[in-house]
């Protein structure tokens, strides 16, 4: 009963951390990874243990359930991390929760200001974006290109 309460403070929390900016993304993944490792094992008998994987996997399988927002929150925030580190990409977790994948992928070409930083973009992030959200990659690259004239 209590884990919905404990993964919207969770929530909560990370989307504060966003505030420093010069630790964002790093803090927020830091401190979600470290609430799921929180609550996947306790120090409890078998039986109990037992109770808590299946009402995590319970949680976890239910899109809407706030422990599902939490894991889905460090994946992005794992994506978000990669371009900061990898491509001094900053882009705001709002903006890169867009449903609208395409809007994301302008922001992230948007931050791209040297023509021998695309292909490590493409190859080392984007691409994997793109096919994860089941886009066409030369679609998508075209579509922008054309939006920039």
């Amino acid at each position: 009963q209590s884990l919905p309460v404990i993964a919207n403070w969770a929530l909560d929390t990370v989307y504060l951390l966003e505030f420093d900016r010069k630790a964002w993304p790093d803090n927020g993944l830091r401190f979600a990874e470290q609430v799921l490792q929180t609550l996947q094992f306790g120090e409890t008998d078998d039986y109990s243990q037992f109770l808590t994987i299946l009402t995590l996997n319970q949680q976890r399988t239910e899109q809407d359930s706030s422990l599902s927002k939490l894991i889905h929150t460090v994946n992005l925030l794992k994506d978000l991390s990669h371009l900061k580190n990898e491509f001094r990409i900053r882009i705001k977790l709002a903006d890169f929760m867009d449903s609208d994948k395409m809007n994301v992928i302008s922001c992230i070409l948007d931050w791209v200001m040297l023509p021998e930083e695309i292909c490590p973009l493409i190859t080392n992030f984007l691409a994997n974006y793109i096919l994860k959200h089941q886009l066409n990659q030369n679609k998508v690259l075209m579509d922008y290109i054309v939006k920039l004239l």
